[in-house]
């Protein structure tokens, strides 16, 4: 086969590759050249992967602690995680690798907008079902624990 190929490349936030490598059994990427990286994207992602993660880590050690250090923050970071993940796709399509390249909507994009949305419904529900601070979810789990059933006393009635 001579002549001239188009080849169909799949560009992702660190390396890309051919479309028909993973098809064709090819596991290979090349990483970007310095002028083509699309660094604001790669470190929008990263932001959002550690505001994220910090705000399940809020919310798993309430769960296990059952203390309220934090919450309002994480209620913050994880809306804030919601808006650099968007922000990730934006700046991708936008970037110069885009603009040279004829760049389509694949399954990392979906999965994208997907997690972006979920970020931002953790944080809307961070808020609304947030613990009130007077009583703490361990202290209250362990209340209810320790409740004992005590029957009521019978009344005695003697019959004559």
């Amino acid at each position: 086969m001579g002549g001239n190929t188009n080849l169909n490349l799949h560009f992702g936030l660190w390396k890309y590759s051919p479309v028909d490598s993973a098809a064709n059994g090819y596991k290979y990427c090349y990483p970007y050249s310095s002028y083509a990286a699309p660094v604001a994207a790669r470190v929008c992602n990263l932001l959002a992967l550690a505001a994220g993660t910090y705000s399940l880590g809020v919310v798993w050690y309430y769960l296990i602690v059952g203390d309220l250090i934090a919450w309002r923050i994480a209620v913050g970071t994880a809306i804030f995680a919601g808006l650099l993940q968007i922000s990730v796709l934006i700046l991708f399509v936008n970037s110069e690798l885009c603009r040279e390249n004829d760049c389509e909507i694949g399954p990392a994009a979906a999965w994208n907008i997907v997690v972006s949305l979920s970020w931002i419904l953790m944080g809307v529900e961070l808020h609304y079902h947030a613990p009130s601070s007077s009583s703490k979810h361990a202290n209250a789990s362990f209340e209810m624990a320790d409740r004992r059933y005590h029957p009521p006393a019978l009344q005695t009635s003697t019959i004559l």
